[in-house]
């Protein structure tokens, strides 16, 4: 996993190390409405993308042409300059092929590695994913000894719909 997920982040970033904004989209078909349709997601991060000088975005999401989704949505907010970027647009034909060998846990696993380094994360708060890389996130800070309370209190995550991660906060933190 790791070798995929250096795979995909060398290939994100380039030779010039482009920071990003990684997006941790859930909108795939078994979930519910408590973690807010495509578009309001595609709406609450890119008002935290446009806060940024980052003009591209790194999408995890298990909907195949997720990022497509949310580059065509950035297109009709005049932003096409932005650039839209997955794993399955990263990795060569032979990583790819390995990584759709594997269970979607693992694939995830390329997703956690590559949004821990991303700028800015920004994901849903029902979602466990997202809530532990927010808490994993805030250990790399300089604050990384101050209890982790609210997940935009570094300026490094935003979770939409956060206060549904309340629980989460307090079962992950010692």
């Amino acid at each position: 996993m790791t070798e995929l997920a250096s795979e995909v982040y060398t290939n994100l970033i380039g030779p010039n190390n482009t920071e990003y904004f990684g997006a941790h989209l859930r909108f795939e078909a078994d979930v519910g409405f408590q973690w807010g349709s495509a578009k309001e997601q595609f709406d609450a991060y890119t008002e935290r993308l446009f806060a940024r000088p980052l003009s591209l975005v790194y999408v995890a999401c298990g909907v195949a042409d997720a990022a497509e989704q949310y580059h065509t949505y950035l297109v009709g907010r005049d932003r096409p300059e932005i650039r839209v970027l997955s794993k399955a647009n990263l990795l060569s034909a032979n990583s790819l092929a390995r990584l759709k060998g594997m269970p979607f846990d693992q694939q995830a696993q390329v997703d956690y590695l590559v949004l821990l380094k991303s700028s800015f994360h920004a994901g849903s708060g029902a979602s466990s994913f997202s809530a532990n890389l927010a808490a994993r996130r805030h250990l790399l800070t300089a604050r990384r000894d101050a209890p982790f309370l609210w997940y935009e209190e570094d300026e490094l995550t935003f979770l939409y719909r956060g206060d549904s991660a309340s629980f989460m906060r307090v079962a992950m933190w010692p």
